[in-house]
């Protein structure tokens, strides 16, 4: 029969295991984006684009955060739309879908906090910009020149051409790697 006295502190010793496995939090994945998911980068007839609006509205969807930070995201996301078209009708709803269609609990490439695994809501501020420091510098507008087409007419479909070419991904499923330069 084993030592009594080895094994007392096993189960201490299988408790501090566990809980330490318990407290790892969730790793960021690296930034992503495809432009205006689910909806058009532009107009090429008006000769209007929207899709650096996405590009930023992904980088903030991408982080996640508090529910407040997720409605200053798309606050900002219909106002710089406005501001490229100046047609209100599209900004707001554009503002409704990202509101109604973005949650973090829906499983999908888009929604709020995207960059976390799924189901990763509750990690803590602290947690989170730890793992955002850890990223590689960001170069958001080489990642909307990647992600909405360099000369093509806004609207084109050519970021899609291009996020398939440098991924592999098909058009339309996920969010495609962003360059971190130019």
């Amino acid at each position: 029969m084993p030592n009594r006295r080895r094994l007392r502190h096993l189960p201490a010793v299988l408790v501090i295991i566990l809980l330490s496995a318990c407290s790892r939090h969730p790793r960021l994945s690296p930034f992503t984006t495809d432009g205006c998911s689910l909806f058009p980068d532009g107009d090429s007839q008006r000769g209007e684009s929207w899709c650096e609006c996405c590009v930023d509205h992904d980088y903030a969807y991408w982080k996640g955060g508090k529910d407040s930070e997720r409605r200053a995201a798309d606050s900002a996301l219909g106002a710089c739309v406005y501001r490229h078209t100046g047609d209100s009708v599209l900004a707001d709803m554009v503002y409704a879908g990202t509101r109604a269609g973005g949650s973090g609990y829906f499983p999908t490439w888009y929604r709020w906090g995207y960059g976390w695994p799924y189901g990763a809501e509750a990690v803590p501020d602290s947690v989170r910009q730890r793992e955002i420091g850890r990223q590689p510098p960001m170069d958001l507008q080489a990642s909307a020149r990647k992600a909405c087409g360099e000369g093509g007419p806004a609207g084109s479909g050519g970021r899609r051409d291009s996020l398939q070419a440098g991924t592999g991904d098909s058009p339309g499923t996920k969010k495609g790697p962003a360059e971190a330069g130019p």
